[in-house]
């Protein structure tokens, strides 16, 4: 099996941690320089620390990369924040393309039931946008496979006012914010009691992205966009059936949307019994919940990989093949994170860490954070991680309050 794991490219030693940090230093250099890089490094225009009004209401949306969810939020007096009215319904543009006009309709739509709650909007917007200093974003560019091309361009603040103010409804004040740089605000509290000095916010879910601190600065990494890497064929084979081929190279390494199809493109090259082989086979598809559940043979649904074609032999080459695609996303991820946590330049830092797949994918976060730990130590920077349920949320919340 290791002979195999090797011929596709996945193993340890292609994935060299120094080589990786290397680039990923490299790249987020250039793209703070403006030059020419697969790292964007966008400003975010946002104040780390800043105090927000108590009991103020604000209305919240949040669009990830699979749901589309919606409401308010208030600092209680003990500044514990309070979520109310929250509607949960699939992020626009999935599956099926969609116009520009269409899709700022369908939001003002989903905010309509809570419009009247508040005159200010937090924006959490999980894809890339150029940062305005008037607190608007400008959409660069669709990840995650959603299908809205009109969109791309736009400034999605003042899109969503021209809806509402074509409807008799007076301007709203919309704060648009990365859900990364949302997930980093969000842990600044916690961070600022336990002395931390720089901080870290990373999103494994759907996508991926990351946030940090320098000089006075909030960076979105857009670290999804990463290329300075060793790709392999399956990498190539996964990146032609998607909508966005030759972009997003990293994303498409490690992120949920896309890790449950490389492992089944690898799967279908590995030697399976004959009726292991055809059942792979009829599969256009797998997702990540299905081979998660069951490498981790946690009893859960596994979906296609419920086959009595697979032999025992067939069920480890599986678990082998999908650990590999895993043991990769660890490492990936652990780059990631010490190169952000690095760039702050100054320790302890802070890591808010949120995302479904890096808390849920077997085996995931703990080797993830094993690795992070030596390369820091290494480096010699002091950090901790934290999560907080809701992050997004919270961040977004405070910046809406903030400003």
């Amino acid at each position: 099996m290791n002979n195999f794991i090797e011929s596709l490219g996945l193993s340890e030693e292609r994935y060299d941690t120094e080589s990786l940090m290397t680039s990923f230093f490299s790249e987020m250099k250039k793209g703070l320089a403006g030059e020419e890089s697969s790292l964007a490094m966008l400003r975010a225009y946002m104040n780390v620390g800043q105090d927000v009004e108590k009991n103020r209401k604000v209305i919240v949306i949040d669009a990830g990369g699979t749901n589309l969810r919606i409401g308010t939020a208030r600092f209680d007096d003990a500044g514990t924040l309070k979520i109310e009215h929250f509607q949960r319904s699939g992020m626009l543009g999935v599956g099926k393309q969609i116009s520009k006009q269409e899709f700022f309709e369908k939001l003002a739509d989903r905010v309509t039931p809570v419009i009247n709650e508040s005159d200010s909007i937090g924006f959490c917007f999980s894809y890339p946008c150029q940062a305005q200093p008037n607190h608007d974003g400008k959409l660069l560019q669709w990840t995650k496979g959603i299908d809205a091309p009109e969109v791309v361009g736009c400034f999605l603040g003042e899109e969503l006012n021209r809806v509402f103010e074509a409807r008799g409804i007076a301007r709203k004040k919309i704060v648009l914010l990365n859900d990364a740089v949302a997930t980093m605000i969000a842990g600044v509290s916690e961070g600022a009691a336990r002395g931390a000095k720089g901080y870290v916010g990373f999103i494994l879910g759907t996508g991926t992205n990351t946030a940090y601190l320098e000089s006075g600065r909030v960076i979105n990494v857009e670290s999804g966009g990463f290329d300075k890497l060793p790709i392999t064929e399956i990498d190539r084979e996964l990146d032609a059936t998607t909508n966005n081929p030759g972009k997003q190279t990293f994303e498409k390494m490690i992120s949920g949307t896309y890790l449950g199809s490389l492992a089944l493109v690898a799967l279908k090259k590995a030697p399976l019994s004959e009726g292991g082989a055809k059942a792979l086979a009829a599969l256009d598809d797998l997702s990540l919940i299905h081979i998660d559940n069951f490498t981790a043979e946690n009893g859960r649904d596994i979906g296609p990989l419920n086959d009595p074609r697979f032999t025992a032999e067939d069920e480890q080459w599986i678990r082998a093949v999908f650990m590999a695609v895993v043991k990769r996303a660890v490492r990936l991820s652990a780059v990631n994170l010490a190169a952000a946590t690095i760039r702050n330049g100054v320790s302890p830092v802070c890591i808010n860490l949120d995302g479904s797949t890096f808390f849920k994918t077997y085996r995931l976060r703990e080797q993830t954070e094993i690795e992070l730990k030596e390369i820091l130590d290494q480096a010699g920077v002091d950090y901790f991680c934290v999560h907080l349920n809701d992050a997004p949320v919270v961040g977004t919340a405070i910046a809406a309050l903030s400003l």
